[in-house]
């Protein structure tokens, strides 16, 4: 036992932080053994016996208590050279700076995130609600002919637009420059198209130069 009542050390033994087991050393001992004061009582903290690893079973509040005004406490910095090992929820007040990786295995919300880089390999993306300046390399939007993209609002396409399948169009078409076109619907083969009219209007031409002649 630890209570030192019996033992005449002096009047302070009350305030003793002893071992649960005073009888006999630490390293005679196994396991975690609490710590206990000159009556026997758990102070809340325990330390194995073979690894000497300590386990704190109460609040732990790291800080310098010197100087406190009302419930104000002025910090301390804590040090900790090696892994830090937490079962449960960590709530933390304040900026947390990361010198290394952060790997989850769960999610990680955030109310704002702001990265220079984003490396993944599925984005859902609800709402885009900011401009996007440039998107460089080339980019591939759904993996099948049943998937949709909607664009509400002007699309303007630099350089070339290719489009492979059928374009419906339900208003108008404005081209500022030439169609290229094999076949157009409505008129038949635009190659034979285009030369029907050239024979009609060189017709024309002839048949106006002929009447000119006879005036």
């Amino acid at each position: 036992m630890s209570n030192l009542s019996n033992m005449m050390i002096s009047g302070s033994y009350r305030g003793l932080i002893n071992l649960e087991d005073s009888t006999q050393n630490l390293a005679s001992q196994s396991g975690y053994i609490q710590l206990q004061d000159g009556l026997g009582d758990n102070v809340g903290a325990s330390i194995d016996a073979s690894t000497l690893d300590w386990r704190i079973t109460n609040n732990l509040d790291v800080g310098n208590t010197l100087g406190v005004t009302g419930s104000a406490h002025f910090r301390s910095d804590v040090d900790i050279d090696g892994d830090l090992d937490i079962s449960g929820s960590l709530t933390h007040t304040g900026s947390i700076d990361v010198l290394g990786d952060i790997t989850a295995s769960g999610n990680i919300k955030a109310t704002i995130g702001r990265f220079d880089t984003v490396e993944t390999r599925v984005l859902h993306v609800t709402e885009e609600s900011a401009s996007v300046i440039f998107s460089s390399g080339s980019n591939v939007l759904g993996d099948d002919c049943n998937d949709r993209q909607d664009l509400i609002g002007q699309v303007i396409v630099s350089c070339s637009l290719g489009v492979e399948g059928n374009a419906a169009f339900t208003g108008s078409l404005t081209v500022s420059n030439e169609i290229s076109s094999s076949t157009i619907a409505g008129l038949g083969n635009a190659t034979a198209y285009s030369q029907s009219v050239e024979t009609t209007i060189l017709n024309l031409s002839s048949s106006v130069d002929t009447t000119i002649l006879k005036l």
